[in-house]
């Protein structure tokens, strides 16, 4: 959980002052594991002011984001919490290159070309 992020309930201009923003990683994981965490997590809270993010199925920029500076409130086994930081945060940095590229397309109006970047890695 992190507050340092606008909520989302700010965001999207709704009533709600504040939520709790959970992040889960499953790794391997049944169907419908994200609705039961969802479900639980509401039970104990009281609030249904809960945004579930699930790891697993997310980008590199949104893993990182939902990681790095957060709190672990489990982890299966000692260490995981670390390593699976340091895998999100390695990943973000090595696709970095990709948002840029993304962004700089945009910026341009130009459909992006692998040419366009081979300057770049030399």
């Amino acid at each position: 959980m992190s507050g340092s992020r606008p909520s989302s309930a700010a965001l999207c201009g709704t009533s709600v002052e504040r939520d709790l923003d959970i992040a889960v990683l499953f790794g391997q994981r049944e169907t419908l594991a994200p609705l039961r965490v969802l479900e639980g997590l509401v039970a104990l809270s009281g609030t249904e002011a809960i945004d579930l993010m699930v790891l697993d199925d997310a980008s590199p920029t949104a893993r990182f984001n939902g990681l790095v500076g957060a709190l672990p409130l489990y982890e299966d086994e000692p260490g995981l919490w670390a390593r699976t930081q340091m895998a999100a945060a390695g990943e973000f940095f090595d696709t970095a290159w990709m948002r840029e590229a993304e962004l700089a397309r945009m910026a341009s109006s130009r459909p992006w070309t692998p040419s366009s970047w081979s300057a770049r890695s030399t």
